[in-house]
């Protein structure tokens, strides 16, 4: 039985739909990447990892999955903001930035309420 407030299959479904962006996309931007592809491959792995792993049962997980969530909307949201000044708002570079940073901020409150969830039961 899942606690109250646990909203893991949320917090997967964006995680993934981000790294699907995320692969869909590096193609096109692997020129404008502060770090190499490797990196990015990697980090759309260790998301889908995270995803197929978070469940009410194991509270480090989820705190886990919260944490990676924040520290991807902070670095997206930074490269928004960077790609808005360097290629204006309606460059695709920004348009993607935008749109993933906006998913992992989503992910980061369903996760933190999950917690909060899971706290308190």
């Amino acid at each position: 039985m899942q606690p109250n407030h646990y909203y893991g299959d949320k917090v997967r479904s964006l995680l993934i739909g981000a790294g699907i962006i995320m692969i869909l996309t590096m193609p096109f931007f692997s020129g404008l990447l502060p770090k190499p592809a490797f990196f990015s491959i990697l980090a759309v792995l260790l998301l889908v990892v995270l995803s197929g792993l978070i469940s009410p049962a194991q509270k480090v997980l989820v705190a886990l999955t919260t944490l990676v969530s924040a520290g991807a909307f902070i670095a997206f949201e930074y490269y928004a903001v960077s790609a808005s000044q360097m290629y204006g708002s309606g460059s695709p570079f920004f348009l993607v930035n935008q749109l993933l940073a906006l998913i992992f901020l989503l992910a980061t409150y369903f996760g933190t309420k999950s917690i909060r969830g899971i706290t308190q039961a």
